[in-house]
């Protein structure tokens, strides 16, 4: 099958193969991040103050294996693809920063909640990530900062209500 392909069409797989790697990288290092703080995080584990949860691990470890399993199947297309080609060419990944600060964000996100509080956190990064996802903000940026604003407000809003005042969970004043 080789013999038929052009050399565009091989690189065209190189590039694709790249950048069909990065999206399950993503997620088994957010993954990971979930796995390292599931593990660190003992009071998951406790018997106390459990409620009427059947256990407040079960939830992240569901999560974290669908999560594992998912991004590691995401992997099987592009490795067969380089075992298909016999490992003759080399791996181009061109990085799409957009995943990479969306993934430092969710790491840095639980630290700035311990300094700052919930809301705070919560509605910088609702508000960040509003602004950031809008391919039109160097067109239009006071629309897209008052959308995001008003969507950062809302999104912060529900989830406070419906974590501390509906189920009762602890979250960082």
């Amino acid at each position: 099958m080789k013999s038929f392909m052009k050399k565009d069409d091989t690189q065209n797989d190189q590039k694709e193969t790249g950048s069909d790697l990065q999206v399950p990288f993503f997620f088994l290092g957010w993954a990971g991040v979930g796995w390292a703080s599931l593990v660190t995080s003992w009071h998951l584990f406790s018997d106390h103050d459990g409620g009427l949860d059947p256990g407040p691990a079960l939830l992240p470890i569901i999560t974290l294996v669908v999560l594992t399993i998912g991004s590691l199947g995401l992997t099987v297309k592009p490795i067969l693809k380089i075992i298909s080609a016999g490992f003759l060419f080399k791996l181009k990944i061109e990085p799409n920063w957009l995943p990479i600060f969306f993934f430092v964000s969710v790491v840095v996100f639980p630290m700035a909640m311990s300094i700052i509080g919930y809301i705070a956190a919560t509605f910088v990064f609702v508000f960040a990530w509003g602004v950031l996802f809008n391919p039109q903000v160097s067109k239009r940026p006071y629309h897209i900062f008052v959308v995001a604003f008003v969507a950062a407000i809302i999104t912060t809003s529900i989830i406070y209500v419906g974590f501390d005042l509906v189920i009762g969970a602890r979250l960082p004043k």
